[in-house]
Formats: C-alpha cells, sequence, structure tokens
C-alpha cells in the first residue's frame, strides 16, 4: 500500500495533525470523506509482519476538544504459504450437547490475516469472513459455539476462541484442509478415533492434539489424545502432548527440603513431571523410607508432555508427616507398554 486512511470518530477541526510513522513525519494529509473526518496520507513502502507505531498529535474536534496525542500500533500482514499455519488441535467427537473444535496454530514469526481464508472437510468448504489476525505463536480455536467450549474446558483462552460454522466433523475419522484466501493449500490433516490413547474408555470430549507442528498432519504417529490433567483438551492454549526436548530430568521436585509449618515459607512441594512419551498414564506415590505408601497424588492419571502436583506434607488421612526423609516414586505407562519408574528424595524438616 501506498496510502494510508486514518478515521476518526467525528469531524476534526480544519487543518491536519501531526501524523508520525516510528517518528518520522508523514506530509500531504487532506481530510476526505462526508464528515471530513477521515484523513488520508501517503505513505512510505512498509515491511511484511513488522510492527508500526502510528502516533497522531494535536488535534480537536469542531467542539475544541483538544487531544495532545494519541497512538496505535499496526502491521502489515504476510501472505501465508504451505506449513506457515497448521492445524494443531482438533475435536471432532464433543460430549453430548457439546461443539466441535479446531485450532489453529502459527509456529513462525510473520503475522497473518485470516480473512478469506477456508476450512475444508473434502466435500464442503467453510469461508472465514472476518479479519482476524493471527500473530506469531498464536492460537486460534474456530468452533460454532465458544460459550460451550469455555463451559467443558475451564482451561480455555476465551480471547482465542472465535464462533465459526466448521464443516461437518464425522465422529469416527475425517480429514481437515486449510486454504488461504488465494486457495493455497496451507495444511491438510487426517483425525481417526483409533488413534486416541489406547487406554481411555471413553473418547467423547477428548482433542487429538498434533505432536509436531511441522511434521505431516496426516500421520498417525503425530497425534495423541489430550491429558486428563488438561481436561482432555486444550483450546486456545499449547497442546498438552508434546514431543519434548531432549536433556531435560523427567521427575522433579522443588524445593526438595520443606517445612510446612503455615508461614508460608516452603510450606508446599512442586512435582513436575515430564516424561518422554506424550500419553503416557502415572501413578504417583509417596513412601516413607520403610518403603510404606504415605500418599498417592496420583492413579493412572492421563498425562501430557509436563504435569505438576503439589504436596503439602500430610498423609492420605490428612495428617502431618513424621519429619524425615520421604521418597517421591512415580510409575509411568506407555500406549506402547512400556513402564518406567522414577523416585527422587523429598525431606520434610519441620513440622507444623
Amino acid at each position: 500500500p501506498d496510502s494510508l486512511t486514518i478515521l476518526f470518530s467525528e469531524p476534526l477541526q480544519p487543518g491536519p495533525p501531526a501524523v508520525l510513522l516510528d517518528n518520522q513525519a508523514l506530509t500531504g494529509g487532506y481530510f476526505t470523506g462526508f464528515d471530513k473526518n477521515e484523513l488520508r496520507l501517503g505513505m512510505p513502502p512498509l515491511e511484511s509482519s513488522r510492527e508500526y507505531r502510528l502516533v497522531v498529535k494535536d488535534f480537536a474536534d469542531c467542539a475544541g476538544n483538544h487531544t495532545t496525542a494519541d497512538s496505535l500500533i499496526f502491521v502489515l500482514p504476510d501472505t501465508a504459504r504451505a506449513g506457515d499455519v497448521v492445524v494443531n488441535e482438533v475435536l471432532f467427537n464433543p460430549l453430548a450437547a457439546g461443539a466441535d473444535f479446531v485450532e489453529l496454530y502459527n509456529p513462525g514469526t510473520a503475522w497473518y490475516d485470516l480473512y478469506g481464508w477456508q476450512l475444508s472437510n473434502g466435500s464442503t468448504i467453510k469461508t472465514i469472513d472476518n479479519h482476524l489476525l493471527l500473530s506469531p505463536g498464536s492460537y486460534l480455536v474456530l468452533t460454532p459455539d465458544p460459550p460451550n467450549i469455555i463451559d467443558t474446558y475451564p482451561y480455555a483462552v476465551r480471547e482465542n476462541l472465535f464462533p465459526f460454522d466448521l464443516p461437518a466433523l464425522p465422529n469416527t475419522a475425517g480429514a481437515i484442509g486449510l486454504y488461504n484466501r488465494e486457495g493455497t493449500l496451507l495444511d491438510t490433516i487426517r483425525y481417526d478415533e483409533s488413534w486416541h490413547f489406547a487406554y481411555l474408555r471413553d473418547v467423547e470430549g477428548v482433542s487429538q492434539e498434533r505432536l509436531v507442528a511441522h511434521s505431516s498432519g496426516l500421520e498417525r504417529q503425530n497425534w495423541a489424545s489430550a491429558a486428563g490433567s488438561e481436561g482432555y483438551a486444550t483450546p486456545g492454549y499449547a497442546n498438552s502432548q508434546q514431543l519434548p526436548a531432549g536433556g531435560r530430568q523427567t521427575l522433579s521436585v522443588s524445593p526438595q527440603v520443606i517445612s510446612p509449618d503455615g508461614d508460608g515459607h516452603d510450606d508446599l512441594c512442586r512435582i513436575t513431571l515430564q516424561p518422554a512419551n506424550p500419553a503416557s498414564l502415572v501413578t504417583l506415590v509417596i513412601y516413607n523410607l520403610q518403603g510404606q505408601p504415605v500418599r498417592e497424588l496420583a492413579n493412572n492419571l492421563s498425562v501430557g508432555s509436563s504435569a505438576t502436583f503439589v504436596w503439602d506434607g500430610t498423609d492420605s488421612s490428612g495428617s502431618r508427616v513424621a519429619l524425615g526423609h520421604y521418597m517421591v516414586v512415580a510409575e509411568l505407562f506407555t500406549t506402547s507398554g512400556q513402564t518406567e519408574r522414577h523416585r527422587v528424595k523429598v525431606v520434610v524438616a519441620t513440622g507444623f
């Protein structure tokens, strides 16, 4: 674009205000529009996906109300190519009276305007007719019923949900294609109820999450059921199931020495579990040094790439434990039948 139009809420006094674009003055402005509330200016070439700061200074309406300065940030969206935006999560078999959703994810560094983009199930095409900006690293959930998604999944990010009439998503298996306004295929994925975590008794209301954004969405090994620790779906935020980066510790505690005396300092032990294999079931138990179970924090709980538990220094009856050393033991069971056992020590240093 070689021009910029600034729309004011009401007519201004004669004489265009000063306008700065990234601290550079834009000159030669003139008013247009029936009410003379549109300011048209010439503009230098802009870079796609770069944020610009526009400042308008020293202007007043016809009643004499003066504004010293007002500003906004804007960006010129880029044109998406294949793989720039992906289908990251899909809920195709919702709970009774629930709603489907499709989550889009921008893994790159560019901005995109989704106006005119299309979703297809292979036979029906639905078009986005709103200017929705997708910023770098952000998520957008398309669903016919955002309030239902919020009610069903309490961790859903409300501002990332948008009402949209999705093409039909069969409850057993299907495919989704994502196209930009020019008709370029950006991503295509498959989903199948048989790809769900094998230990799940009921898959209604459980979404399928993409493990690696830049790997094919057509392959079974790139999808997993959302973790039970996240409510079985993660609409509008990072997937619970992602392949972990190498070299991290599977089981850790912080702090390793707790003093649960109610003084607000080191009263709680934060236990972090980061399984090497997504879609694991975990049983997490605190043992004393005699090997006796003191407190069970999880029993065959479906977890994702990371889960956090908290121990307050009490046993299963809610009574405080004796001072001393304890062992946090995590047993993980994967869909491939593998079993892992991890242990880490925690010390209770003072009583209540």
